[in-house]
């Protein structure tokens, strides 16, 4: 992943080519080693293999420490 890539149509390509092996060519542990593109055509539930951790919280203001910077131009 570290070659330039000249123009706009190479990097379109570029992009397809790796969310096709995101999806379609590498298993994910999170998803019982299944592949998205698999994990998506099941009916169900899966079986959730992570743990969720709470956001650390500001004491004063209990807003998150590092909040979202939001661009609004």
């Amino acid at each position: 992943m570290n070659e330039v890539i000249l123009g706009e149509v190479t990097a379109l390509e570029a992009v397809k080519t790796a969310i096709n092996k995101y999806n379609n060519q590498r298993p994910h542990r999170s998803i019982d080693m299944m592949f998205p593109s698999q994990a998506h055509k099941m009916t169900g539930s899966l079986k959730k293999h992570w743990k969720q951790k709470p956001l650390p919280l500001n004491k004063k203001s209990l807003e998150p420490k590092n909040p979202v910077m939001i661009n609004k131009e």
